[in-house]
């Protein structure tokens, strides 16, 4: 799904880094932009799948319900349940299908838990 691949990318690029120097922690894309302005070859890790427009309506969705179902002591977004995504169906009467709501879950999981990059061996 080019949407699932858009999410990865993004949610990989907001991922929180391990604190720097001074104890802060930072999403990637932050890192890669400061790289990128010395040397290009970094700016194209920025880059990634484009998000599909018909599909738009799904990703202003899904950041309706993300963190919706609450998050751990250590912050961690936990992904939204079943009963958050009917009673928010109901309550804002999107009329969402039972395939859509699916895929809304799915996606949520790609944001609470980004697959790690591939490495080539």
């Amino acid at each position: 799904m080019q949407l699932a691949a858009y999410l990865t990318h993004e949610a990989r690029l907001n991922a929180l880094q391990e604190p720097d120097s001074n104890g802060k922690r930072f999403p990637l894309r932050v890192s890669l932009e400061r790289l990128a302005l010395r040397d290009p070859k970094y700016a194209a890790m920025l880059e990634g799948p484009e998000m599909p427009e018909a599909l738009r309506y799904l990703h202003t969705a899904l950041y309706e319900v993300h963190g919706s179902s609450g998050a751990t002591q250590t912050g961690q977004v936990l992904p939204v349940t079943w009963p958050v995504l009917e009673s928010w169906n109901r309550q804002t009467e999107s009329r969402f299908d039972p395939h859509e709501l699916r895929a809304l879950r799915q996606l949520d999981l790609i944001l609470c838990y980004p697959p790690k990059e591939e490495t080539e061996d």
